[in-house]
């Protein structure tokens, strides 16, 4: 998803991907919380997004990912 040339590109796919994780029983709350975290908070993260002769590395979302990891570790316990 990150490489999607347009914000067309990236919901299709998007789409798709929660399709392909929902056929492969992936729990709701992961998608959920996915989907909370990088598709309806701040979708413009894929390459299309980003503005002529921007760094196009995905350092932003690290912190994103630690979201959700914490999310899942406070879940587990």
């Amino acid at each position: 998803m990150k490489n999607s040339p347009s914000v067309s590109f990236f919901k299709n796919a998007w789409n798709l991907v929660k399709l392909y994780w929902e056929s492969k029983d992936v729990k709701k709350e992961f998608i959920e919380a996915f989907k909370k975290e990088y598709i309806d908070k701040v979708p413009q993260w894929h390459y299309g997004a980003a503005f002529c002769g921007k760094s196009r590395t995905n350092n932003s979302l690290e912190s994103g990912n630690n979201v959700l990891k914490n999310f899942f570790n406070r879940v587990k316990k």
